[in-house]
């Protein structure tokens, strides 16, 4: 089934000679245990890519394969990529994402056409989501060593993204103003003697715009008018990468622990009044 599904693929793409297929792939099974019976998820994500010519990229996803007990395969992602009256064009179903993930998760797959083009060094681009009278523009750009971004710039609710580094100090601000309130997010990182530190400081006034499920895991439980604030440490060690962090959100405080082990992963996490979590994961890329 599986094998007929991608071969299809691959021949809807034969409308035109394709140059190059790949195949790129990420297998996960995860055990857990939360003081109950151990459990086992198993899940595999596929990327079927062909490219046509230099400007000509077909793309299609198949995402979560087996994760569930339904033996169903759907195609989350499938668009094109190309070049249309000298503008660049991503046609078709895909993902998106406001800003660089600090306040917000990739949102989910929308059927939409987005044209862009660069300005004097300034990106502009255009999209207009299928079913959706309104269309909406993002420009962004690097200025002085600053790179700055305005997504849904015409709109009220913009989304703004901001980052620089000054020494050896890497910033990351984002903010969106909505009807119920206005969210913000900053993050400092730096290294070193080898030791990568980071802190995250987001103030959460409108819930429904904070999705992020990152460096300080899933926060999109937040309340509004509550902040969430972390700190992440992580450094190379004799028994393998190790990762800590401090998070508190909702003012519980959870302690969050990795080692990583080759494509093994161990994981340990504790939040204040509930049960410890322990997991394991093997995680392998093709």
């Amino acid at each position: 089934m599986k094998k007929l599904l991608i071969a299809g693929v691959v021949a809807s793409m034969s409308l035109t000679a394709v140059a190059d297929v790949s195949l790129i792939g990420k297998w996960k099974s995860t055990i857990t245990n939360d003081n109950g019976p151990s459990t086992l998820v198993n899940d595999l994500d596929l990327t079927l890519k062909g490219k046509v010519n230099n400007d000509t990229m077909i793309t299609t996803t198949f995402e979560n394969i087996g994760k569930t007990d339904s033996n169903t395969v759907e195609v989350k992602q499938m668009y094109i990529q190309t070049s249309i009256e000298g503008l660049d064009a991503k046609i078709g179903k895909s993902k998106g994402q406001d800003g660089k993930g600090l306040l917000q998760d990739v949102s989910a797959v929308s059927n939409k056409i987005t044209l862009s083009t660069n300005v004097g060094g300034i990106n502009v681009s255009a999209t207009q989501k299928s079913g959706d009278g309104n269309a909406t523009a993002d420009i962004s750009g690097e200025f002085g060593g600053v790179f700055l971004s305005a997504e849904n710039v015409l709109n009220s609710n913009r989304f703004l993204t901001g980052s620089l580094s000054v020494g050896n100090i890497d910033i990351l601000a984002e903010r969106q103003k909505t009807t119920v309130g206005t969210n913000t997010g900053i993050q400092l990182s730096t290294t070193m003697v080898g030791v990568a530190l980071t802190g995250v400081y987001i103030d959460v006034e409108d819930t429904i715009g904070v999705t992020h499920d990152g460096i300080l895991e899933n926060i999109s439980d937040a309340n509004n008018g509550s902040t969430v604030k972390g700190a992440v440490v992580s450094l190379p060690t004799l028994l393998g990468d190790v990762t800590g962090k401090y998070i508190v959100k909702n003012d519980l405080s959870t302690v969050h622990a990795e080692l990583n082990r080759g494509n093994m992963t161990y994981i340990y996490s504790k939040t204040e009044n509930t049960d410890s979590v322990l997991k394991a994961e093997l995680s392998v890329t093709f």
